[in-house]
């Protein structure tokens, strides 16, 4: 076996394990089963290019018969769908706003959103011992370089994965400032998942209630953008920094 093909069918392999390890502990949501095809996809596609004397269908794990000449078609429009998300396509328009709620900081006062009626905010759920734990700088930092400018930067911690802040609010304000110099507003500990989801994220997440996207609270570090109105505009992964181009564009967008 050819040192090149080895290291390929190695890192698939590993991949796709994961996927259907991934998948048996949770919901298969559209993201996560996309996802999975993609790199299903990619993986029959490359093995017949580079290894046409073995060739292999993987598709059946996801009940995908793809021998067909729709072939072609059904693999660009799932990578496609991967790559940008249905939901980003079927944005619908608002029909309340997020100035309608109220959260309580981490001093036990209660905090109107109306209150930022004319601002755009930038809302994240925490997690003081995650691996993404770090984007707090990034939050910070675009904080202080857009506060003036009219960007509010909320954060809800959240023990809701891998409980990865187990404090209590006292705890976590003093973790923020002492390692992040946080000033950006953070309010008291929530829940942003399942049935005792906090309604500000049960809005979030809900196109019945936001009337522009559903979506699901994935991680640590989720960002969603709200515009001066109150409106949801959008959801940034977890995975993307507060400073990353996609959002550097939507602060510096007139409205």
């Amino acid at each position: 076996m050819q040192k090149s093909e080895w290291l390929f069918g190695f890192m698939v392999n590993r991949h796709s394990g994961f996927h259907k390890i991934w998948t048996n502990f949770g919901e298969i949501n559209f993201h996560k089963f996309t996802h999975g095809v993609f790199i299903q996809i990619i993986h029959k596609l490359c093995c017949d290019f580079a290894f046409p004397d073995r060739l292999h269908n993987k598709y059946r794990y996801f009940g995908l018969n793809l021998n067909n000449p729709m072939k072609p078609i059904v693999s660009v429009v799932i990578m496609f769908l991967h790559f940008f998300q249905l939901p980003s396509f079927l944005k619908g328009q608002a029909l309340s706003s997020i100035h309608q709620f109220s959260a309580t900081g981490m001093d036990g006062q209660v905090l109107s959103l109306a209150n930022f009626k004319g601002k755009k905010m930038l809302i994240v759920n925490t997690a003081s011992k995650c691996g993404l734990t770090p984007q707090f700088k990034q939050l910070q930092k675009l904080h202080a370089t857009y506060k003036d400018k009219g960007l509010i930067i909320i954060g809800f911690p959240s023990n809701d994965f891998a409980k990865q802040d187990p404090g209590n609010n006292a705890e976590i304000k003093d973790f923020c400032e002492r390692n992040y110099g946080v000033t950006f507003l953070m309010m008291e500990k929530i829940v942003v998942k399942g049935e005792a989801q906090h309604p500000i994220y049960r809005w979030l997440t809900s196109k019945t209630e936001n009337g522009v996207m559903r979506s699901k609270v994935t991680w640590n570090f989720q960002k969603y953008l709200i515009d001066e109105d109150g409106h949801l505009v959008d959801m940034v992964s977890p995975w993307k920094h507060a400073d990353c181009r996609r959002i550097i564009r939507w602060l510096t967008k007139n409205k």
